[in-house]
């Protein structure tokens, strides 16, 4: 906050950050599907696609929407302050949000439609995270600066 950095530049390393956790994660994960071949390769290859796109803006706006206090003299261990329900809501939102639009298009227009959507969502946003980034994260970020560093002072006796 105090720094002169470029702040997109900074939300460009974290998006990248978690792409590189993403590919590192999808990669023995592919190779067990492959290798058992339970599950389809061309689905979980669209479910990395809307990870790679979709939820890190997902992440980054509820981000910003956490403006919960912060203890900075407490343990860390065992420690809950600034946790709120949306950050419980996100992790079922990553879940939620691509397998109920994957199965509303696998009823609507079949398997390969469902696959072919949740792909081209993540592929969109893949492609214009520069825009996103600039124009929506950034801006929203600069809006609500104060707010969130309010979470960071430290809590009256």
């Amino acid at each position: 906050m105090a720094r002169k950095n470029d702040f997109v530049s900074y939300l460009k390393a974290k998006l990248y950050l978690q792409a590189i956790f993403t590919v590192l994660t999808f990669i023995p994960i592919a190779v067990v599907i492959a290798i058992t071949g339970k599950l389809d390769m061309l689905l979980i290859s669209s479910l990395l696609l809307f990870n790679l796109g979709a939820n890190p803006f997902l992440v980054m706006m509820l981000a910003l929407l956490n403006d919960g206090r912060i203890g900075l003299n407490e343990s860390t261990f065992m420690n809950y302050q600034g946790v709120k329900g949306s950050q419980f809501i996100m992790g079922l939102l990553f879940v939620v949000i691509p397998l109920g639009l994957y199965k509303l298009l696998e009823f609507l227009a079949g398997d390969t439609a469902g696959k072919i959507v949740i792909a081209g969502i993540g592929l969109a946003f893949l492609l214009s995270h520069p825009w996103w980034l600039r124009n929506v994260i950034a801006v929203l970020f600069s809006a609500r600066k104060y707010k969130l560093m309010e979470g960071f002072r430290k809590l009256s006796n």
